[in-house]
């Protein structure tokens, strides 16, 4: 993992994804680098500067902002089934 990555859609994606699967903190950052290829300190970086990347659908997104709504999606999700048990 020696070489810097650029922020790519695919990687904002992937990374939606894993925050999505780790909102109640099952997989730490370093384990979703690991899982895309990465370094934890390019993701860190990558937060730091909250770099924008062009998403698919030609919209301009922050990083932070992506992170935020994936981990709110995770808790929402969440509450809205436990809404439904009871």
């Amino acid at each position: 993992m020696g070489r810097r990555s650029t922020l790519t859609a695919e990687i904002a994606s992937q990374l939606e994804a894993l925050w999505q699967l780790s909102g109640d903190n099952t997989l730490t950052d370093e384990e979703i680098c690991g899982r895309i290829g990465i370094s934890i300190d390019q993701l860190n970086g990558w937060l730091k500067r909250n770099r924008s990347v062009v998403r698919e659908n030609g919209v301009r997104e922050k990083l932070r902002h992506i992170r935020v709504r994936a981990k709110a999606t995770t808790k929402s999700s969440y509450l809205q089934k436990l809404y439904s048990l009871a």
